[in-house]
């Protein structure tokens, strides 16, 4: 069995999702479908949703975080965002408002849940404060890393010696503008 295991439940524009298990923790890295549809693909993997133990936000669009309210209320999941993104405006006031007790995280300060470490890096992208992670348990490695612009430096060295990556890199200059 895989010392970490990483299942995406969703990627694109109308939602984002991956589930992460490692060093006995559940962990979602965003939540930007329905409640209900996180649920049901997590009863797909059999997993169920009461199991996880935390939701790690990357940035504030609604495409990764329309169900963190709801979710985090629902299944009592702790939520961790950074403090510029947890202070963003979204649906119904700022996610920190709509969520609560939402734990901080900073870029380069390495969490450790369990036996799994999670190192948040900074990535290019047009919101508050968006973050990619780094996960390591028993000698394994995997990063995710949604909505990337540019791969700098400081992400090439957080992607490497992982055995595995999830990237979602749709930077578009044009678009921006």
């Amino acid at each position: 069995m895989p010392l970490i295991r990483a299942i995406c439940l969703a990627s694109g524009s109308r939602g984002n999702c991956l589930l992460v298990e490692g060093g006995g923790v559940r962990l979602l890295v965003d939540a930007g479908l329905s409640c209900r549809q996180i649920e049901t693909r997590l009863a797909a993997v059999g997993v169920p949703a009461r199991s996880i133990d935390a939701i790690l936000i990357t940035h504030e669009h609604m495409d990764h975080v329309a169900a963190v309210p709801l979710f985090a209320r629902r299944f009592g999941t702790t939520v961790y965002a950074s403090p510029r993104t947890a202070a963003q405006p979204i649906a119904g006031g700022t996610l920190r408002d709509r969520i609560g007790g939402i734990l901080a995280i900073e870029a380069d300060q390495r969490l450790v849940l369990g036996e799994l470490a999670v190192t948040p890096f900074s990535i290019s992208h047009d919101a508050a404060d968006p973050l990619a992670f780094r996960f390591e348990a028993g000698g394994c490695a995997l990063a995710f890393a949604a909505d990337l612009g540019v791969a700098t430096e400081g992400v090439r060295e957080r992607l490497a010696d992982c055995q595995a990556l999830f990237c979602e890199s749709n930077h578009d200059p044009q678009m921006l503008r």
